[in-house]
């Protein structure tokens, strides 16, 4: 019987492996890869419905289910799917929230509560990064690839910053690595990378977690690996969100003078912001970009519930970050919802007691309310390591 009971539970061990590798791990690669979603013909429906099927099948290898105390991803959910009545333009968006929610509380939360799935997910993207550098290396080296138009590619129709990129010359060599010819410099003197995304912020926003998570596991050669990859990717975000988590995990005893200090910066740049914006085009085009952006966002009416689609009307195409894009699409009712489940994620890391965890979630929290999705598959897989019983190495 013992013996019937250790072989079921490896196949169904084994499962759970081919699922990460073929599945999650391309679905948690949504919105921040373009070519590794190419194996569900970079479709998030197709990847997210088969994924909602396996999370209810996956159930009924489970005697009960383990919830947990998080109310606040429902209440914010119930709230933006009443006020998707109001704006239909806004369902995509919901439904996505909703199915990931689901995926994370039935899948990942069920299934993936093993520091194993982590380590997987360091290997994987180091694996990544090493075959990034040695085909951009290819690349310049001899001239390998050709150029194309993202119109003429499945790849990239789903991926609107790619066609308002299109001037960047997109080469896709064996489409595996993405390359930009007309991409500029870097910190290191040479053009920045984009990995396997459409821009460089997106493939650091997938390193970002595998760096805190291989320092974590003591994975030395990896952090290596990952570290230069952040690097020639020259996101100024990534850095800053870095520098901020590792801040967190130095002087963790002291992480509440941390906020403060955090919030005085942010109180100072809110109230000299128009000052910023006058000058930060003598400092950086692109520290101009984002100033840009939160001056749009500044000029912006904000409603307690919004009920009608907003426009965002700025200098070019930009995308808006992900936290303006929750108050300005659903209203601050919503966005104050979304913050109570940032502040019971942040609660909950400090109960976990561990500084670097805390570290790579303020990080995590930050790089991707940079992006375009306030709650992305690789969000909730990494606010997902919290659900660990065990949170030594």
């Amino acid at each position: 019987m013992a013996k019937s009971y250790k072989y079921d539970r490896e196949k169904y061990n084994n499962y759970k492996l081919i699922l990460f590798i073929f599945f999650i791990f391309p679905y948690l690669m949504y919105t921040y890869s373009s070519t590794i979603p190419m194996l569900y013909f970079s479709n998030i429906i197709l990847i997210t419905l088969i994924l909602l099927f396996l999370s209810f099948t996956f159930l009924c290898f489970k005697n009960n289910i383990d919830i947990g105390n998080e109310k606040s991803y429902f209440i914010f959910l119930l709230c933006i799917l009443l006020l998707t009545v109001f704006t239909p333009s806004n369902l995509s968006y919901t439904l996505k929230y909703i199915s990931f929610t689901i995926i994370y509380f039935l899948l990942f939360k069920q299934n993936y509560t093993e520091k194993y799935w982590y380590k997987l997910y360091v290997n994987l993207v180091s694996f990544i990064t090493v075959v990034v550098l040695y085909v951009v290396f290819l690349h310049y080296a001899l001239k390998i690839g050709k150029s194309f138009d993202p119109n003429d590619i499945k790849l990239f129709l789903s991926n609107k910053s790619a066609l308002l990129n299109r001037d960047w010359g997109y080469i896709v060599p064996f489409y595996a690595v993405v390359i930009a010819e007309h991409m500029k410099e870097g910190i290191l003197g040479v053009q920045r990378i984009l990995g396997v995304s459409h821009e460089p912020t997106a493939f650091a926003t997938i390193l970002l977690p595998a760096f805190f998570l291989s320092l974590e596991f003591r994975k030395y050669f990896s952090l290596t690996i990952i570290t230069l990859g952040i690097l020639f990717t020259s996101s100024y975000g990534s850095f800053l969100f870095i520098l901020i988590g590792l801040m967190f995990i130095v002087f963790y005893k002291h992480k509440k003078l941390i906020w403060i200090i955090g919030f005085i910066i942010s109180l100072i740049i809110l109230l000299f912001s128009n000052i910023i914006y006058n000058y930060a085009a003598f400092i950086s085009p692109r520290i101009a970009l984002y100033s840009q952006i939160f001056m749009n966002f500044m000029n912006q009416k904000v409603h307690l519930v919004q009920l009608k689609q907003f426009q965002f009307h700025g200098k070019g195409s930009i995308d808006v970050p992900a936290i303006f894009d929750i108050l300005l699409n659903y209203g601050l009712i919503a966005m104050m919802l979304y913050g109570w489940i940032l502040y019971s994620i942040v609660s909950k890391a400090e109960k976990f007691n561990n500084k670097i965890i805390y570290g790579m979630v303020i990080a995590m929290i930050l790089m991707t309310n940079k992006g375009q999705l306030a709650l992305s598959p690789l969000f909730f897989f990494i606010v997902n390591y919290l659900n660990i019983k065990d949170n030594k190495v």
